[in-house]
């Protein structure tokens, strides 16, 4: 397939070249088989060709024992557990069904952060942002409109990762025990990182959209680090035999992160790097966009549906890049736009 569009498209670079669409969806097209009868021989002596002829006969033999096959299959069926891995340093956590619900509907019991609702919202979102869409007509391609309008959505999902570094609980059993595996019951200060997994809900298109769109603008910020070679970069070649390395955690960082005031850091970024935005696009288009991905976070868990009313999910695109905003400039251009209480700002 991907031969056949190569050499398809081949003459017909400068008219790719037009498009200026930034998103679109993938296309089924495949070009006609007898179009190039030299490349429809080739792929047919590449697909006909015997490969298991020059196959090594590879016999995979496991490093588990029988018995622990067998345990781990029972582990895997058992109805009252459930495994999965920890939200940092690749530990896996094997926990009781009952306490992790428990904890899950502890942490969506927050009613400042999350509303439990009683209809799928999913349909009248995508209401709105074919209406957002057909607002903004003149700046988007069809292609685009299509990417953001035009696919099958289904409501987000919802589930936890244990922090099980942040227990004191279970930090102090792994010095107890000191083992490849520790055991707790029921931690009673174990915490969870929300995850709201929504690859195809009704916002993700535009999240992605507008992700690409406000990128540029990250580059402007002096606490953006791309990666860590970037970081290293950054560090000086000397420094002093005291110096100390700090790092600062955020507690609940998306959770936490405010919706208005990530939209006026986000007027203020463009106002003040206006060359920065793709010149089809307009500030209202960005800020409209922004502000109905934050305030339609709707997903499900065990049957049941919940709006997130506060900060963003961890799982849209869109979401580092406003949580960046509201960390950019903060500690060293106070305000970071006209009028803003810096009390408030510190008070979050």
């Amino acid at each position: 397939m991907k031969l056949r569009k190569k050499e398809f498209f081949e003459d017909k670079s400068d008219a790719l070249d037009t498009d200026e669409s930034l998103v679109k969806n993938k296309t089924n097209f495949c070009p006609p088989r007898n179009r190039n009868i030299t490349l429809g021989n080739y792929i047919d002596f590449l697909t006909k060709f015997p490969l298991e002829e020059l196959q090594v006969q590879d016999i995979k033999r496991s490093n588990l024992s029988k018995e622990e096959q067998n345990a781990l299959q029972e582990l895997r069926g058992d109805p009252e557990i459930l495994i999965f891995k920890a939200d940092k340093g690749g530990a896996v956590v094997v926990m009781d069904r009952t306490y992790y619900a428990d904890k899950i509907f502890e942490m969506l019991h927050d009613s400042q952060t999350y509303e439990e609702i009683t209809a799928n919202r999913d349909k009248n979102v995508m209401k709105l942002i074919k209406e957002l869409a057909g607002n903004y007509s003149h700046s988007l391609t069809e292609k685009e409109v299509n990417y953001v309008c035009h696919f099958d959505f289904k409501t987000s999902g919802f589930y936890g990762l244990a922090k099980k570094h942040k227990s004191k609980i279970i930090c102090q059993e792994a010095k107890v025990q000191k083992k490849p595996y520790i055991r707790v019951l029921r931690p009673a200060d174990l915490k969870f990182r929300p995850i709201v997994a929504g690859p195809r809900c009704p916002t993700s298109r535009l999240s992605n959209f507008v992700d690409i769109l406000i990128k540029p603008f990250t580059l402007h910020v002096q606490s953006y680090l791309r990666d860590s070679i970037d970081f290293f970069n950054y560090l000086p070649k000397t420094v002093p035999e005291s110096t100390i390395l700090v790092s600062f955690d955020v507690t609940s960082l998306y959770k936490n992160i405010n919706h208005e005031l990530s939209v006026k850091a986000m007027e203020y970024w463009i106002n003040k790097h206006t060359g920065r935005l793709n010149s089809r696009f307009s500030k209202e288009f960005i800020i409209n966009s922004i502000v109905l991905i934050l305030t339609n976070n709707t997903f499900t868990i065990d049957d049941r549906i919940f709006l997130r009313k506060k900060g963003t999910a961890m799982g849209t695109k869109m979401a580092l890049g406003v949580q960046g905003w509201r960390s950019g400039e903060s500690t060293r251009l106070p305000p970071m736009w006209p009028g803003f209480d810096s009390q408030i700002w510190h008070q979050m």
